[in-house]
């Protein structure tokens, strides 16, 4: 299905995750760009300055939505990763298998 462009949502139901879907999608672009460079090896476990990425997303989501964050702010943060990672994913199987450069002067391929 999602090879097919169809969203399928973490959790059909959710309606805090389909605000957060809405309120990135204009950002996925950089979210996706962003996670793929600063979360370790595109793991989906938080580290660091993603983490802080995250964070500082989630905030501004906060002050958008006019609302405390509070005890939700761990699941917003959360609920942002999982769905940064599905469309870095999907990305990911759209693409398919990268060409390897082979010019003797980018032998970046060979690492």
């Amino acid at each position: 299905m999602l090879r097919a462009g169809i969203d399928v949502p973490l959790h059909a139901h959710d309606a805090l995750e389909q605000d957060l879907r809405t309120l990135a999608e204009p950002h996925m672009a950089v979210l996706v760009h962003k996670r793929t460079k600063l979360a370790a090896g595109g793991d989906s476990v938080l580290h660091g300055a993603w983490l802080a990425e995250l964070s500082a997303f989630a905030e501004r989501v906060g002050r958008y939505l006019a609302v405390d964050l509070g005890d939700d702010r761990r699941r917003v943060i959360g609920l942002l990763d999982d769905i940064v990672a599905n469309e870095q994913d999907r990305l990911a199987d759209a693409a398919g298998d990268p060409i390897p450069v082979t010019s003797r002067f980018d032998m970046r391929w060979a690492h």
